[in-house]
C-alpha cells in the first residue's frame, strides 16, 4: 500500500505530468503488485537452488527490503551457499532486464510501468549484493572466505564485520545528508544503515546458536520433572492439594498420560471462588491448542526459535500427545553458552 501510494502521488505524476489521476492510480497498483511478484520470484530462486542442494525451505517472509527464505539448516559447502545466495540477485537482474526491454516496446503508460519495474528490480539486486551478512552479498562474501579458509565461523565473523562497516558508513552518510539539509534522504540512509547493522548482528548470533545446538534434539535438552495434575479433579482440589503446596504456579493437565492443556494461577482467578468445588480442572485450563508445545524429536534450533517467541519462556514437550517433559529457554541458553565457551 505504501509503494502504491508513493507511486500514485509521486513517481508516475512526476515522470509524466500529463497522466490523469485515474491512470496514475491504476499504474501504481499494477506496479506494486508486479513488484511484490518480483520479490517473491527472487526468494523462490533462492528456494529452488536450496532444494536442489538438499535443504528444506520452511517458509518465505517478504518485507520492505525484500524477503527471507527460512531453511531447515545451513548449506554444508561453500559452493552450495554461493549458488543459493547468488540465485536471488540474478533473478532480480533478469526481471529488471526483461522489464527494461519491454519498456522499449511502448511509449505510453506501459512504458512507464516497465521502466519502473526495470529500475526497482535492479535496485533490489544491487541492495542485496551489498556484502553485508546476512544479505545475499554477505552470503556470497562468506562463501568465498569459507572456500579459501575452510572455516565457516571465521568466514561468518569476517562477513559480519564487513557488513557492520557498510552499515556504519551508510549511517554516517545519512547524518551528513541531514546536516546538509537533505533531511528525507538522510533519514532514509540512516534507517537502511540501522537495518543492515541489526541484520548483520542477528545473522552472526543465529549462526553461533545454530552451531552450538547442532546435532541436538529437544529430548536432549528438556527437563522430565514436569509438574502435572489430573484433568478430572476440581479447581478447589487443585488449589489446596497442588497450587498451595508447590512453588510452581503452572501445571500440565494430563489424562491417562495424554497432555490436555495447562492450568495456572491466572486460570484459577477466572473461576468464581464459590464454584471452585464444582468446576473441573479440564474446564478451567488453557487447552492444548493454545499452549506452546514442541515435539521431543524436533531439532533443538527450531525448538529454540519457538520458545524464544513465547512470553513464558518455556514449552511443553510431547511425544505424540503424551507429555514427556518441558523445555525452558534458560536451559537452552545455558547449553549454548557452555558449548560456545568450550569451543572457544
Amino acid at each position: 500500500m505504501l509503494i502504491a501510494w508513493s507511486l500514485a502521488v509521486g513517481y508516475f505524476p512526476r515522470v509524466n505530468p500529463a497522466l490523469s489521476t485515474r491512470a496514475a492510480v491504476v499504474l501504481a497498483v499494477t506496479a506494486a503488485l508486479l513488484f511484490f511478484l518480483a520479490l517473491l520470484l527472487h526468494e523462490l530462486a533462492h528456494s529452488f537452488v536450496a532444494i536442489r542442494e538438499g535443504l528444506a525451505v520452511r517458509r518465505i517472509t517478504l518485507f520492505i527490503f525484500g524477503g527471507v527464505a527460512q531453511m531447515a539448516k545451513e548449506p554444508s559447502t561453500a559452493g552450495g551457499e554461493f549458488r543459493m545466495a547468488i540465485a536471488g540477485p540474478l533473478m532480480s537482474i533478469a526481471i529488471g532486464g526483461i522489464s527494461w526491454a519491454l519498456s522499449r516496446l511502448d511509449e505510453g503508460p506501459v512504458h512507464l510501468l516497465f521502466q519502473y519495474l526495470g529500475f526497482i528490480n535492479l535496485v533490489v539486486a544491487g541492495f542485496n549484493l551489498i556484502p553485508a551478512f546476512p544479505l545475499d552479498g554477505g552470503r556470497v562474501l562468506r562463501s568465498s572466505i569459507w572456500y579459501f579458509t575452510g572455516d565457516l565461523t571465521r568466514a561468518t565473523r569476517i562477513a559480519t564485520v564487513v557488513g557492520q562497516g557498510f552499515a556504519y558508513l551508510l549511517i554516517g552518510l545519512g547524518v551528513l545528508q541531514v546536516v546538509s539539509g537533505r533531511l528525507g534522504d538522510g533519514i532514509w540512509l540512516v534507517f537502511i544503515g540501522w537495518f543492515l547493522l541489526q541484520a548483520a548482528q542477528a545473522g552472526y548470533q543465529q549462526m553461533l546458536i545454530r552451531r552450538a545446538l547442532r546435532g541436538l534434539k529437544v529430548r536432549d535438552l528438556m527437563r522430565e520433572d514436569a509438574a502435572t495434575v489430573s484433568a478430572g479433579i476440581t479447581v478447589g482440589e487443585f488449589v489446596h492439594d497442588y497450587l498451595l503446596r508447590s512453588p510452581d504456579s503452572e501445571f500440565s493437565v494430563v489424562d491417562g498420560g495424554q497432555f490436555r492443556g495447562l492450568i495456572s494461577l491466572d486460570d484459577v482467578k477466572k473461576v468464581p471462588r464459590e464454584r471452585w468445588n464444582e468446576v473441573l480442572v479440564e474446564e478451567a485450563m488453557t487447552p492444548e491448542a493454545e499452549c506452546a508445545t514442541v515435539p521431543a524429536a524436533q531439532n533443538a534450533f527450531d525448538a529454540f526459535l519457538t520458545i524464544a517467541a513465547v512470553p513464558a519462556g518455556h514449552a511443553i514437550v510431547l511425544d505424540g500427545h503424551r507429555l514427556v517433559g518441558t523445555l525452558a529457554r534458560r536451559d537452552v541458553l545455558a547449553r549454548i553458552r557452555n558449548r560456545l565457551v568450550l569451543e572457544a
